[in-house]
């Protein structure tokens, strides 16, 4: 199997990933509770501020111990 992804394009691909749970958990209903999100606001996101950036941070890292994705723009294969 081989898998490409540029570097500039990996922020979209883990964008798209954590849409995909974050779909998950709105059609079982659930929420997530966080402080950085305020009711005021109309913004129906379930991952948000930092949970985001914590999950986003976590899927990187497990694209570079795969070697699937680094910090360089070339690409890797696998």
């Amino acid at each position: 199997m081989i898998i490409k992804i540029k570097n500039e394009v990996c922020p979209e691909f883990i964008g798209q990933l954590i849409d995909t749970f974050e779909d998950f958990l709105e059609c079982k209903g659930i929420d997530i509770p966080n402080e950085e999100k305020t009711q005021a606001e109309d913004n129906p996101a379930i991952i948000y501020g930092s949970d985001y950036g914590q999950i986003e941070d976590a899927i990187m890292a497990i694209l570079k111990g795969w070697d699937i994705s680094d910090s360089g723009t070339e690409e890797k294969e696998k």
